[in-house]
């Protein structure tokens, strides 16, 4: 699914999709780079694509601070699925972070 005007020259802003990264690398023959995730059936990606008229604002330091990043995250989806919100909190975030 995508949230917002796909091509660029129409969105300079932001651009939303959420997908099935385990279907989407099959798709692309490239399943040995989520090899962890074999038993998994389905991986939800939530992406937020920041381009050029919301990008130019940003700096290193706020693209390398969790508690940032998960506002994006946050008010980006949010008002998509007010649900998924409710179960998901930043100190989850920063334990799935760690791990990578």
């Amino acid at each position: 699914m995508y949230y917002g005007e796909k091509q660029l020259a129409k969105n300079t802003y932001q651009f939303m999709r959420v997908y099935n990264k385990r279907l989407d690398s099959i798709n692309k023959a490239k399943e040995w780079l989520y090899e962890q995730y074999k038993d998994c059936k389905d991986i939800t990606r939530l992406e937020v694509e920041i381009r050029r008229d919301k990008a130019c604002f940003l700096t290193t330091e706020k693209l390398l601070d969790t508690d940032y990043i998960f506002g994006v995250c946050v008010r980006t989806f949010y008002p998509i699925n007010h649900q998924f919100f409710s179960f998901l909190h930043l100190e989850d975030f920063k334990k799935v972070e760690e791990t990578d």
